[in-house]
């Protein structure tokens, strides 16, 4: 329930703070006082988005915090998903600068989002004003009055899990069909690829082995020349330079008993005579080996221009590239060949979950037909206390076109005000008074089943007076025995059933409140049925509507 509610430098308001009570609270005041305001500082609190003209002139921000006592109603888990503090009195406070530089909120001191706060306040308080007696054109409020009366919370929860599974899945098969389309058309395009990639028969360094051949057969008589003259140098038998490492190292081997250094410079002599000796007979051979050999060297170019114009066509940069590319293609044929199999089985998948939601859902079909008669009943027999006497109600259930996440129903609300005109939609022929009244019939039988904290009416009694005002102010009051009521209201019939009565004033140009005490409360009465001049009649006929002794 709604405690306080603290307003600060908002509109009119300079300053306000005050309690509310459990029950049936009546907030009554002169037109022009501030009520409206007061709304408006409750709905920042509910999310509404904030604007800087909220601030009052003068003031650098407007703050409006709202405490709720919230220990009956199981929203630990909420605050807990949200990243929120949870206690048993819950502070919600919205700040709003005057610059319209930002807007905050806080939830137990917590920062939070316009979202989260949302989907808290839902849970915590209902205003319905006028402007919510357009909700009884609305399908998904008329289908959820069913859910709430026929207490469908499990039903309609495993049929939303099921709805959420079936939709997943017909959105992958969408998707699947529509890549396996566009896939049939490419296939033929990406099979001739893989042809020509694999009729090249391509090897990993094949290229570069064909290009360093290629070089060697371009130039073998520069290659031959050269190594013929390093062999001469190196092992002419006169003047080769192998033949005199030899004579150099068979001069010293005669004297390298005479001094070790002697033998040392032997060695590395040697050793020199020995690798030239082998070096150039490994240079003699490489010369025997080279051959230039035209034909050889027409295939190579042939084959290095085959794989030169697949690397431009498949613009890649190597063999190994094109390689890859080869593989990439071999994997999408197997790809668009296994979407077949994939697509087959998704659509079972499909089917199944169609199956398991129609299944839910012709059991929530049948929970909230049960739930029309009892409705329809409710309606007449609280319409007829408000003087709607030859009223009739007709809820009709039909399936809609296509499956939603609220099951596969559509209710209409059929509705005639007496026994001769034909039945007709609600929203079509009911007048604005009548829909205001099947709307607290309406809101009433919520209030029995739904465990909502608070409810806020705020001057729904236009157009009505006498009698019906006061069997208005009885349902608002036994609405009461379950749930906390705030009435802003000008009917005194419906101000004297309150259990706590709250006055909006003006003082000094500034909107104010106060909790009326018994005295106070006979006078505001007298006043609201008096109007301008206060009459003992009307203090008498006060304390008559409020049970007082008229001493």
């Amino acid at each position: 329930m709604l405690k306080r509610l603290y307003i600060k430098d908002f509109v009119l308001i300079e300053e306000m703070d005050f309690s509310l009570s459990e029950g049936f609270n009546v907030i009554t005041g002169e037109t022009g006082a501030g009520k409206s305001i007061i709304m408006g500082a409750l709905a920042l609190v509910m999310g509404v988005r904030a604007e800087t003209k909220s601030v009052r002139d003068g003031a650098k921000k407007c703050v409006v915090e709202a405490t709720f006592g919230v220990e009956k109603y199981g929203l630990q888990s909420f605050f807990e998903e949200n990243a929120m503090d949870y206690e048993t009195e819950c502070v919600i406070r919205r700040e709003i600068m005057s610059d319209g530089t930002r807007s905050r909120a806080f939830v137990n001191d917590s920062p939070v989002t316009l979202d989260v706060l949302k989907m808290l306040t839902e849970r915590l308080i209902d205003i319905h004003s006028q402007h919510a007696n357009l909700q009884i054109r609305d399908p998904f409020f008329q289908l959820s009055v069913l859910d709430v009366v026929g207490e469908t919370t499990d039903d309609l929860s495993a049929y939303q899990i099921a709805f959420e599974k079936w939709k997943s899945a017909t959105e992958r098969l969408k998707r699947l069909k529509n890549q396996r389309e566009k896939a049939a058309k490419e296939r033929d395009f990406y099979e001739y690829q893989l042809a020509q990639l694999q009729a090249a028969e391509l090897k990993e360094g094949e290229q570069e082995d064909l290009e360093s051949e290629q070089q060697i057969l371009l130039h073998t008589e520069d290659i031959k020349v050269a190594l013929n003259q390093s062999v001469q140098l190196l092992n002419n038998d006169h003047s080769g330079i192998v033949m005199s490492l030899k004579n150099a190292a068979s001069g010293l081997q005669k004297i390298k008993t005479y001094d070790n250094d002697i033998e040392l410079f032997f060695e590395r002599l040697n050793s020199a005579y020995i690798e030239l000796k082998d070096l150039a007979q490994e240079l003699e051979r490489k010369d025997n080996l080279i051959e230039y050999n035209p034909t050889r060297l027409q295939w190579i170019d042939e084959r290095l221009n085959v794989l030169y114009s697949l690397e431009k066509k498949f613009s890649v940069d190597s063999l190994t590239q094109l390689i890859e590319k080869e593989h990439e293609i071999e994997q999408l044929l197997k790809t668009l060949d296994s979407n077949d199999e994939e697509l087959i089985r998704l659509e079972k998948e499909v089917e199944t979950l169609f199956d398991d939601m129609k299944q839910l859902s012709e059991k929530l079909t049948l929970r909230r037909q049960q739930s029309t008669t009892i409705v329809e009943r409710y309606l007449v027999e609280q319409l007829n206390l408000l003087g709607m006497n030859a009223v009739r109600f007709d809820l009709r259930l039909s399936e809609s076109e296509e499956y939603t996440s609220l099951g596969h129903d559509v209710v209409e609300y059929y509705f005639s005000a007496n026994e001769k005109s034909q039945m007709q939609p609600v929203g079509l022929i009911a007048s604005g008074g009548e829909i205001a009244r099947i709307m607290l019939c309406l809101k009433a039988l919520l209030a029995q089943t739904k465990a909502l904290p608070t409810i806020v009416f705020d001057e729904v009694d236009t157009g009505i007076s006498g009698e019906v005002a006061d069997k208005t102010g009885d349902i608002m009051r036994k609405m009461a025995n379950e749930m906390q009521v705030i009435c802003i209201t000008h009917l005194p019939q419906i101000a004297v059933k309150g259990t706590a009565h709250h006055q909006v004033f003006k003082l000094d140009s500034t909107t104010q409140i106060k909790t009326l005490s018994s005295d106070e409360r006979v006078m505001e009465i007298a006043q609201m049925l008096s109007g301008a001049s206060l009459s003992d009649a009307a203090i008498a006929n006060a304390k008559q509507l409020l049970g007082l002794s008229a001493q």
